[in-house]
């Protein structure tokens, strides 16, 4: 399916994409990552067979098959 996003400016934290979902980000439309911390969820994820990572992100699709984002929008990290 697709997640459509459409102009304007959105606050968000974690999104979590399921497998065969699109996130589609319309031209003008802006997702901002809070700067609260305490607005995102942890979550372990492991980037190699002994390896485990903690951590908190904007988009989340660890496990998920098929997913994108597209379209001319944009993801603010605020970084």
């Amino acid at each position: 399916g697709m997640v459509w996003i459409p102009a304007g400016d959105y606050l968000c934290a974690t999104i979590w994409l399921k497998d065969n979902v699109t996130l589609y980000l319309d031209a003008g439309a802006t997702i901002y990552a809070s700067r609260k911390i305490s607005d995102y969820m942890d979550f372990r994820f492991s980037v190699g067979a002994a390896d485990s990572e903690e951590g908190e992100a904007l988009v989340r699709a660890v496990g998920a098959d098929n997913v994108a984002i597209e379209g001319k929008g944009r993801l603010h990290c605020r970084a």
